[in-house]
């Protein structure tokens, strides 16, 4: 994943993945970047993401309806970087 920061997967949403890549807006750099998913890569996702199937999240960590930016969305990310990192 290039070493993508945690931040910038945590707002990954399902519809950032096209033919087998993951495009995203680096937040930091408000960067364009294109990431091509290997097998591994889509496997991890899909094991992440199995108790969230009807979020658009890709990954377990922002709930729906979250505001980007936000206080609680930083406090939720701090949190899950302090506790699972």
């Amino acid at each position: 994943m290039r070493g993508i920061s945690f931040t910038d997967m945590a707002y990954l949403k399902t519809s950032a993945i096209v033919d087998g890549r993951i495009t995203y807006k680096r937040r930091k750099t408000h960067k364009m970047l294109s990431v091509k998913l290997f097998e591994t890569t889509t496997k991890l996702i899909s094991m992440l993401n199995t108790n969230n199937q009807s979020s658009d999240y890709l990954l377990p960590v922002m709930k729906d309806g979250m505001k980007e930016n936000s206080i609680e969305a930083k406090r939720v990310i701090k949190q899950w970087i302090k506790q699972k990192m």
